[in-house]
């Protein structure tokens, strides 16, 4: 399942309905259904132990963006988005790595599931 962090829904939501952004998200959906990381779509940027669960979405071309997630895994395989980045650099630098720890500690109720 896939949500999106409330503080962050806007910007977010306004980022992936962009007509030049639609097609690669739809791409990038599929692959996350496929349960398979792909470090040109979506992969892990797991920089330490403090950013374990953090993965980025991959939007690349004129301007790097990305929108990192944290991935759950407690039986079923949840992701919520987190925040919508530009990245300026190929390497992530200290202040990537700080700011991916950051987010790393992040946590969410999901809610319960009727049956």
């Amino acid at each position: 399942m896939l949500y999106v962090d409330r503080s962050e829904h806007e910007e977010i939501t306004k980022f992936l309905t962009k007509k030049a952004v639609r097609k690669k998200f739809r791409i990038i959906i599929r692959q996350i259904a496929t349960g398979l990381y792909n470090p040109d779509l979506y992969d892990k940027e797991e920089v330490s132990g403090k950013a374990k669960d953090i993965t980025a979405m991959k939007f690349k071309g004129k301007k790097n963006y990305r929108v990192y997630c944290k991935e759950f895994h407690d039986g079923k395989r949840r992701i919520v988005m987190i925040q919508l980045l530009w990245k300026k650099t190929q390497k992530n630098n200290k202040q990537l790595r700080s700011r991916l720890e950051y987010l790393g500690g992040y946590h969410y109720e999901f809610p319960s599931e009727t049956k």
